[in-house]
């Protein structure tokens, strides 16, 4: 696995693809779509 020192980031580049994936996906609520 991953052998590098705390506080380079892994856990960031990890997570990155994730909330790319997530944002393309999920659409934003504007306030002209009214209530749900």
């Amino acid at each position: 696995l991953v052998n590098a020192a705390t506080g380079t980031g892994k856990t960031i580049v990890y997570l990155a693809p994730v909330v790319h994936h997530l944002q393309k996906f999920c659409p934003r609520i504007n306030r002209a779509d009214g209530t749900f």
